[in-house]
C-alpha cells in the first residue's frame, strides 16, 4: 500500500479506529484502574459507611459522575464525532470510574446490578462477536445501512446467537 492510500481520510479514519496502537491507551487505563484498586477489593458495605463515610460518598460520588460521562458519550457522539480521539474518553474514562466506584456504590448495587443487566453483561463479548458479521454483511448486501425492522431482526439475532455461544 503506498503512502498515498495511507493518507486518505476513509483508511486515516479506519485505521485509527481499529488499529490497537490508537486504542491501547484504552486498555491501559483499565490496567492502571486494576493497578490502582489492588488484588482485595471486597469490602462490606456497612464497614465502609461506618469506618470511612468520605470514602463512601467519595464512590458513590465517583459511579455517578462515571454514569454521566457515559449517558454523555450514548447522547452527544454521533456519525460526525471524530471517534476514537478526544471524544473517546468520555465512555473509556466513565467506565473507569464506574467500575473504580465498586461494587457498593448506590448507582452500581441499584442499577447496574439488576439481574437483566448482569445477563447482558455476561453475554456482552459475544454479542460484540456476533453483531458485526450480521450487520456489516447486510449492509454490503443491501449497499445501505438496515431499516429499522431488519436492524431489530438482526439484533434480535445477535442476542440470540451469543446467549447460545455463552452458554
Amino acid at each position: 500500500i503506498s503512502t498515498r492510500d495511507w493518507s486518505s481520510d476513509v483508511c486515516s479514519s479506519d485505521l485509527s479506529f481499529f488499529s490497537p496502537l490508537t486504542r491501547m491507551w484504552e486498555l491501559l487505563a483499565g490496567c492502571a484502574l486494576a493497578c490502582i484498586v489492588g488484588p482485595d477489593t471486597r469490602q462490606d458495605a456497612d464497614n465502609i459507611a461506618a469506618t470511612r463515610p468520605l470514602r463512601w460518598s467519595l464512590r458513590n460520588l465517583v459511579s455517578v459522575v462515571g454514569s454521566g460521562l457515559i449517558l454523555t458519550a450514548m447522547f452527544v457522539l454521533d456519525s460526525d464525532s471524530e471517534f476514537p480521539g478526544v471524544w473517546a474518553l468520555l465512555p473509556v474514562l466513565g467506565t473507569v470510574l464506574v467500575i473504580w466506584g465498586g461494587q457498593h456504590a448506590w448507582i452500581n448495587q441499584s442499577i447496574f446490578a439488576q439481574r437483566w443487566l448482569v445477563s447482558i453483561g455476561l453475554i456482552s463479548y459475544p454479542l460484540y462477536l456476533w453483531h458485526w458479521p450480521l450487520f456489516s454483511f447486510t449492509r454490503v448486501l443491501e449497499g445501505r445501512r438496515p431499516d429499522w425492522p431488519i436492524a431489530t431482526l438482526l439484533l434480535l439475532a445477535a442476542f440470540i446467537l451469543a446467549y447460545l455461544t455463552y452458554y
